[in-house]
């Protein structure tokens, strides 16, 4: 039984997705980048008298270089958060070129014996002919169980004392309720196991475009954050969550490039069978079926794998935008400097004044000081700054 020809709807799914991509994150970014102009310029008067009033009181920048540097940081800011121009033109090209010219490499050194090596058209050409092998063989096991009869010429029929097992062939009526319930069990096993391989394999990818198209949309209203310290964090999560969403198509591709290269040899012998004009039996089906739940598992691992890369970076950009860097690099490896300009170095660890009953959490006990530190310097500034003034 042959299946009508069916065009990829796969690959035909990405297409559009990456053709109405682009289209969308520019309108949309500029639309919301429009609508928040009036608001990010209220932000931007509050955040500057705020800024000179502490400025005032002496615990403000104490050099020129790091005044220049915070205006700068404000312009850049409110530019790429209010308008869709040519450093968001190139931003998103970066952010959105960056899966597939790793995916690219990535799968050009998976190569496949006799085709060459795989890429993005392969793998989506592949999973769509994995999932029509499937289709075929469910639909030529329950093809017994339909009821079809095939007629039989009167002269080709056997003598009356032949065996009666001889007269039922492949397409007569002659196959017991038993069986019929057994290959509509097998044809529905089959289908429901390529269905949930494929549909989750189609879900990951649909899911990794269309959700960095959105957050892209949306970065105007995080990055406008970046100007209070306090709100900041939200940036580096938006942050965040758009290297995730950079890193499961990398890690989708190359899991199923090497997947389908592995599982070649069991969807083969299921198409030979089929070929050769046979109904798919349980030697051809259990492999099968082994495979596509492997598969299923396999691909439930991109996320969380990306989730713990991702969650690592937005630690480490969070530490940056608050400014800490005794947070950043370890107390061993670093002295913390102070606005001073002058590196304090720690104890050795033998003049160490933590009580025996509280070793158990040296991090946070070399935090708190370092924090009163950084407080007793900040007050000896602004009193000498405030002498001066007077």
């Amino acid at each position: 039984m042959a299946l009508p020809e069916a065009p990829n709807y796969i690959a035909l799914m990405s297409d559009n997705i990456d053709r109405l991509g682009r289209s969308f994150t520019a309108s949309t970014y500029g639309a919301f980048a429009g609508q928040l102009t009036p608001v990010l310029s209220g932000l931007l008067v509050l955040y500057l008298v705020f800024w000179g009033f502490r400025f005032w009181q002496g615990r403000g920048e104490s050099s020129v270089i790091d005044i220049a540097f915070r205006l700068f940081r404000i312009a850049i800011i409110f530019s790429i958060a209010t308008g869709w121009g040519p450093i968001q033109t190139l931003a998103y090209g970066v952010i959105s070129g960056i899966p597939t010219a790793i995916s690219a490499v990535m799968m050009n050194n998976i190569v496949n014996v006799g085709r060459g090596a795989m890429s993005q058209t392969t793998v989506e050409r592949d999973l769509h002919d994995f999932y029509q092998i499937a289709l075929l063989a469910s639909a030529r096991m329950s093809a017994p169980a339909t009821g079809v009869v095939t007629p039989v010429p009167v002269a080709k029929q056997a003598p009356p004392d032949a065996d009666p097992a001889a007269k039922s062939g492949p397409g007569n009526r002659g196959a017991p309720p038993a069986d019929e319930l057994l290959s509509s069990l097998h044809s529905g096993i089959v289908w429901i196991a390529a269905a949930l391989f494929v549909g989750y394999a189609v879900f990951l990818m649909l899911f990794s475009k269309l959700a960095l198209w959105i957050v892209l949309a949306l970065a105007p209203g995080f990055i406008v954050l970046l100007l209070f310290q306090g709100v900041s964090r939200f940036f580096s999560g938006w942050l965040s969550v758009a290297i995730q969403t950079m890193l499961v198509p990398i890690f989708f591709y190359a899991f199923l490039s090497f997947f389908l290269l592995i599982i070649k040899e069991v969807v083969i012998a299921l198409k030979v069978s089929m070929d050769q004009g046979a109904v798919p039996t349980i030697k051809e089906i259990a492999p099968f079926v082994l495979v596509c739940f492997s598969g299923l598992f396999l691909l439930a691992q991109i996320v969380p794998l990306s989730a713990r890369i991702a969650g690592g970076a937005q630690q480490w950009i969070g530490d940056v935008l608050q400014g800490g860097s005794g947070r950043i690099f370890p107390a061993s490896l670093a002295g913390e400097r102070g606005n001073s300009g002058r590196t304090i170095r720690t104890k050795p660890s033998g003049m160490s004044p933590v009580p025996p009953g509280m070793q158990g959490a040296p991090s946070s006990l070399s935090e708190m000081n370092d924090t009163l530190i950084r407080d007793i310097q900040d007050r000896n500034l602004a009193i000498n700054r405030q002498t001066r003034n007077r």
